[in-house]
């Protein structure tokens, strides 16, 4: 309430009041003010306010003039954590500031959508956008067409790894053909042709006909021309060659002593 009237009067009435009252103080500081009022408060107020399963996500969104044209959402997978815009055309910059906590192990991607196409940096304005996690800036940008994606955390298998394959068993390599089928009744015989009986070793090339007696040895080759009869009887030495002409007729009487050179 106001202080209790005067007695005197006042030459000039009070100002018009304010239109609308200010807005309450925060309980707590804040270490560095920012440069621009948020839009609502933090879904989180600071890093350590997470249990210490989860992570403290913050996403910073400094708009371009047009803030009409922008939304963004944060997921987990395909589920929508958070989100925010379309934000107001002020046609004046404007810094806006969510967090929230979530699991270490969530897969964690953002998507930043202009309607208009021109991003939002920096053909009416240079906004920007930051993504912190645990107070660690993940990724900053501003300069895209119509959307972003952002994969701040990879997805994490739900199972346990996958175990080294055993080794697969050697088989041996198929024949080159499938045997035949079996028949359907059995035979008395095997199908390969056996021999009635054994042989020691097999005969060469057949001769062309048996003779009926056998030689001790084969005869040489013939002679051109037969030999000359043979004679009655044996002589001891064999003869010389004949001489061309008969001796003279022998003389009647014995000579004492034979002539020293016989005739030829």
């Amino acid at each position: 309430p106001t202080s209790a009237p005067t007695s005197n009067l006042t030459n000039n009435p009070t100002n018009n009041p304010t239109s609308k009252p200010t807005s309450a103080p925060t309980s707590t500081l804040t270490n560095n003010p920012t440069s621009y009022s948020t839009s609502a408060p933090s879904v989180g107020s600071n890093w350590s306010a997470c249990a210490s399963d989860e992570s403290m996500v913050r996403v910073e969104l400094l708009t371009d003039n047009n803030g009409s044209e922008t939304t963004w959402e944060l997921k987990n997978g395909d589920n929508v954590l958070l989100q925010d815009g379309p934000f107001a055309d002020n046609f004046v910059q404007q810094l806006y500031t969510k967090e929230i906590c979530v699991s270490k192990s969530a897969c964690l991607s953002m998507m930043i959508v202009d309607t208009y196409g021109d991003g939002i940096c920096c053909e009416v304005g240079k906004g920007s956008y930051k993504i912190f996690v645990d107070g660690v800036l993940q990724k900053s940008g501003g300069e895209f067409q119509s959307s972003e994606t952002t994969q701040i955390r990879d997805c994490q298998p739900t199972t346990g790894p996958v175990p080294f394959p055993t080794a697969l068993p050697v088989t041996a390599a198929p024949v080159s053909n499938p045997t035949s089928a079996p028949t359907s009744t059995l035979t008395n015989n095997p199908t390969s042709n056996p021999t009635s009986t054994l042989t020691n070793n097999p005969t060469s090339n057949p001769t062309s006909a048996s003779t009926s007696t056998l030689t001790s040895n084969p005869t040489s080759n013939p002679t051109s021309h037969p030999t000359s009869a043979p004679t009655s009887m044996l002589t001891n030495n064999s003869t010389r060659n004949p001489t061309s002409s008969p001796t003279s007729t022998p003389t009647s009487k014995l000579t004492n002593n034979p002539p020293s050179n016989p005739p030829s």
